[in-house]
């Protein structure tokens, strides 16, 4: 990637507070800041400055965040550069509605720095990809990309300087061959036959392969495939044009890696484990099956993070999260809501069960204390709900009963430690 100072970052925001902190943030990352307060003079400075990513608020007197994006997608000057929306807003539709205007991501306030780095910076890499490709896409006529020819019985009869390169393989290995000779097994029977299905019915096929060198490395392709007609409209050759895909699959996973993991912790997230509970609700109700949470409070983090510094607080985080894993079943999700608080969701498990995982946790952590390994005192609180579609018929309710019992249970070992 570039220098970071070769980046302009464009925040739009009708908040002086939130321009500050995001200003401050990524101008302390090395990046060019460039802000406005409003929809149209952040238009008027996008047309000028043609900065390489966008943040933008979607609440906005005059004129909102939508219609600002859908502005500058209809221009052909902005219309490239990406827009991350900045939005309160956690429902789905408004979610949906943000990329159809045509946004590549969005991020709920409040803000985690952390996640906010992280998706600037990916998706400042994903833009370098992306010119990389167009300049990729621009040298196709002189056969920049890969190329492979066959007869109509799938005989190899020409590949490009790009294929040889690519695969590993010299031209008389390939020749006379057919195209499985690059075959990684990872496509289905049924994927080749829907393919040459296609292109013998005369039509153009599209898709992916993930496919293999001659050293055995898997690499990914985006392929076009077009049957080649003689002048009596009889298919004589097929063309195959194949672009290397590798590093945007890469990229997609590391983007999703940093949209759904809290980095810390390597646990799902806030949004992501939300997402995963609403899910798990709407199974539990449609098979009648059992469904626990554990709502997780760090006792005394502050206290650590004052009295051993935030290094010290992150090593209790992290020494709570990895306990948690190993205590937890392989079918249980763990997620970081925020700060000292996780929490554990439970499938098919009702609460009598899941507080005996607890236990063994509690019985964990009483072991790792004593053995005086770090100069805190690990130990936690927490609270179990049931999902009962009465009581709790959605996980905001759900989380509420949880987070009550975590604090009753708190106040347990508060008057339990006074006795």
């Amino acid at each position: 990637m570039n220098n970071l100072k070769n980046y302009q970052i464009l925040v739009i925001d009708d908040t002086p507070a939130n321009i500050k902190v995001i200003a401050s943030t990524l101008s302390n990352q090395g990046y060019k800041i460039l802000v406005a307060d409003n929809g149209q003079h952040g238009i008027a400075i996008a047309r000028t400055k043609l900065p390489d990513l966008i943040l933008l608020d979607i609440m906005m007197p005059e004129i909102d965040g939508y219609e600002v994006c859908k502005k500058l997608k209809a221009d052909a000057v902005t219309k490239d550069i990406p827009i991350i929306f900045l939005t309160a807003f956690t429902e789905t539709h408004y979610i949906i509605r943000g990329f159809e205007y045509g946004a590549v991501d969005y991020i709920t306030k409040p803000f985690n720095i952390s996640e906010l780095l992280a998706r600037v910076k990916t998706h400042l890499r994903m833009r370098e990809h992306e010119k990389e490709i167009r300049i990729l896409s621009m040298a196709v006529q002189q056969s920049a990309n890969s190329i492979m020819i066959t007869d109509p019985a799938g005989n190899i009869v020409f590949v490009n300087l790009r294929f040889l390169s690519q695969t590993g393989y010299e031209e008389h290995e390939i020749l006379g061959k057919k195209p499985n000779i690059v075959k990684s097994g990872r496509q289905s029977d049924e994927f080749y036959k829907e393919l040459w299905a296609t292109i013998a019915a005369d039509k153009e096929w599209r898709g992916e392969f993930q496919n293999k060198k001659k050293n055995g490395e898997l690499y990914w392709e985006s392929s076009t495939i077009n049957p080649i007609k003689d002048m009596s409209g009889k298919i004589i050759y097929f063309l195959a044009i194949h672009e290397d895909i590798t590093e945007k699959k890469r990229m997609e996973e590391e983007l999703h890696y940093y949209s759904t993991t809290d980095s810390l912790t390597d646990t799902y997230n806030r949004r992501t484990g939300l997402e995963i509970l609403n899910k798990q609700i709407q199974l539990a109700n449609r098979r009648n099956q059992l469904l626990t949470i554990c709502f997780i409070d760090l006792n005394k983090l502050k206290f650590v993070n004052d009295s051993y510094g935030h290094a010290e607080g992150d090593r209790y985080i992290t020494l709570i999260s990895d306990t948690l894993k190993n205590t937890i079943r392989k079918s249980d999700t763990l997620v970081r809501l925020g700060g000292d608080e996780f929490l554990i969701i439970l499938p098919e498990c009702g609460i009598e069960q899941a507080k005996e995982a607890l236990a063994r946790l509690d019985d964990k952590l009483a072991n790792i204390n004593q053995s005086g390994k770090y100069p805190f005192t690990a130990s936690i609180s927490y609270g179990f709900a049931e999902y009962d579609p009465k009581t709790a018929p959605d996980y905001e309710s759900l989380i509420a009963l949880a987070d009550n019992e975590m604090y009753r249970h708190k106040l347990f070992l508060r008057q339990e430690r006074k006795q």
